[in-house]
């Protein structure tokens, strides 16, 4: 047919085996979960946007000088956003935004497990408290 078996600069994604069984195994989890019509699931993020973040490009009037938009100085500082929504929308009094440590690159250094922790114990649980079903709770592998 034509192959050969040699090696090549590889230009594609390929994932790795144990990672494609995860993968299923969570979907399967998640599908069970989901028929079973007991559970309400709640994902949770965390997210950063900067304090004067600016769209690349926007509409403008140049005719008008208030129409064309000031240049800023600098994007400002760096807010993290952590939040949880079901599919209902995102859950009441669940939102916390940190102000950035500047010196980090990483806005994931902004955050950490006694925050992560105490946002859980007072926002994340009562919120959950409020749901009429029992909670599944997904969230990445963030390390706090």
């Amino acid at each position: 047919m034509g192959y050969k078996w040699k090696k090549f600069n590889r230009k594609i994604l390929i994932e790795q085996p144990h990672i494609i069984a995860k993968r299923i195994k969570f979907l399967k989890k998640y599908l069970q979960y989901l028929q079973s019509d007991n559970y309400i699931f709640v994902f949770l993020d965390e997210t950063w946007i900067y304090e004067n973040g600016s769209p690349v490009k926007t509409w403008v009037n140049e005719s008008d000088p208030l129409g064309v938009p000031q240049r800023l100085k600098g994007e400002g500082r760096r807010f993290t956003i952590l939040h949880a929504r079901t599919a209902r929308g995102f859950l009441k009094d669940c939102d916390l935004m940190l102000g950035s440590d500047t010196e980090h690159g990483d806005y994931h250094k902004n955050m950490n497990a006694k925050i992560f922790t105490e946002w859980i114990e007072k926002q994340l649980l009562p919120a959950l408290n409020s749901l009429d079903k029992t909670c599944v709770i997904a969230l990445d592998n963030a390390p706090y």
